[in-house]
C-alpha cells in the first residue's frame, strides 16, 4: 500500500519543510550525521544526469514536499483509496494545510510591502509551487468528498 508510506513522510517533512522553507533556516546534522556521513554525503548537491536536466522544478525538500502532495491527489482518485482517505480526511487536510504557509522570502516580501500579499494569492496558477500542489489536492478532496471535506476544511 502505497498510502502509509507517503502520508508518514509527508507528517514526518511537516516540521523540516517548516524550518528551512518557513523559517529560511538551514538543515542541521545531528553528531551522529556528522560523525557517520562523508563530507560529500552533507553537501547539498543536486547532479543531473544526461537526460534528466532540469525544467524548472523545485529540487531538494520543496521537490520532494511537491512529489509527496501530487502522489496524494492522483491516490484521492483511486476507488479503493478513498474510504481510507475519508477516515482520515481531517487529519490529512490539516496536514496539507501545514504545507501553505509563506516561505521566508514571501514574508520578508510582505513586510516590506503589505500590498504584496495580494500578488502572492494571484501568484501564477500554472506556476510549480507547494502552495499550488495544495489547492489541487484540497479542490481534489472537495471534488471527490463534497460537503465533508469542506466540512473537513472548516
Amino acid at each position: 500500500m502505497v498510502l502509509q508510506p507517503t502520508w508518514k513522510l509527508l507528517n514526518v517533512n511537516i516540521s523540516v519543510y517548516t524550518e528551512t522553507i518557513g523559517y529560511g533556516k538551514e538543515i542541521e546534522y545531528t553528531e551522529t550525521d556528522r560523525e557517520t556521513l562523508s563530507p560529500e554525503d552533507l553537501k547539498v548537491v543536486i547532479e543531473h544526469g544526461i537526460d534528466s536536466e532540469p525544467e524548472n522544478e523545485e529540487e531538494g525538500i520543496e521537490g520532494m514536499t511537491m512529489q509527496l502532495i501530487e502522489l496524494l491527489t492522483s491516490l484521492a482518485n483511486k476507488g479503493s483509496i478513498r474510504s481510507l482517505i475519508y477516515s482520515g480526511i481531517v487529519p490529512l487536510i490539516t496536514s496539507i494545510a501545514s504545507y501553505m504557509i509563506l516561505s521566508k522570502d514571501q514574508e520578508n516580501e510582505f513586510i516590506t510591502d503589505q500590498s504584496q500579499f495580494i500578488n502572492i494569492n494571484n501568484e501564477n496558477v500554472y506556476e510549480h509551487s507547494v502552495r499550488n500542489y495544495c489547492l489541487d489536492f484540497l479542490s481534489q478532496i472537495i471534488e471527490n468528498f463534497d460537503d465533508d471535506a469542506v466540512e473537513a476544511i472548516l
